[in-house]
């Protein structure tokens, strides 16, 4: 009489489970932490310093004498 064998689920480590587990927890924190920062690459950090220069150099340059004075 031949034993029928019972097909047992693969073993699957719990180890490799949890490391998957903190190193995505690790990762959603690190992308909170950028969005909450509004990281820019550098790149687009100075992009944004330039247009920002551009907007301030327009602006004071449609100010009067007066407003200018007061500015400053």
């Amino acid at each position: 009489m031949e034993h029928d064998r019972v097909p047992y689920p693969p073993r699957r480590s719990l180890r490799i489970a949890e490391q998957a587990r903190i190193r995505e927890k690790m990762e959603m924190k690190i992308e909170r932490q950028r969005q909450r920062r509004h990281d820019l690459d550098p790149h687009q950090k100075e992009n944004q310093l330039q247009q920002r220069r551009i907007l301030e150099r327009a602006t004071q340059s449609l100010m009067t004498i007066q407003e200018r004075e007061a500015f400053c």
